[in-house]
């Protein structure tokens, strides 16, 4: 029975990447990443929602290496109809 409710703990402390959040590694981009497969657009699609950016700023985004800032947040927000202070 100990097993069977370790498992069941270990499920539901998943998130949508498919990982147990550790915040040590959590990043604005995983956010990005996660929203935008919540709502099921490619990076293309996103680069276009974003002002026809490449394909590569997306990924760039996601990986952490390029910084948001306000105005890039307020537009993430918009499309994904959540907070802006999630990305910053």
């Amino acid at each position: 029975m100990e097993n069977e409710e370790l498992l069941e703990w270990e499920t539901e402390e998943r998130n949508y990447l498919g990982t147990r959040p550790n915040l040590k590694y959590v990043y604005p981009g995983l956010f990005v990443r996660a929203l935008r497969r919540i709502h099921g657009y490619s990076r293309k699609e996103l680069s276009e929602k974003l002002g026809n950016v490449g394909v590569e700023y997306v990924t760039s985004l996601e990986k952490g290496t390029l910084i948001i800032g306000k105005d890039l947040a307020r537009k993430l927000a918009e499309i994904f109809e959540t907070s802006a202070e999630i990305f910053i």
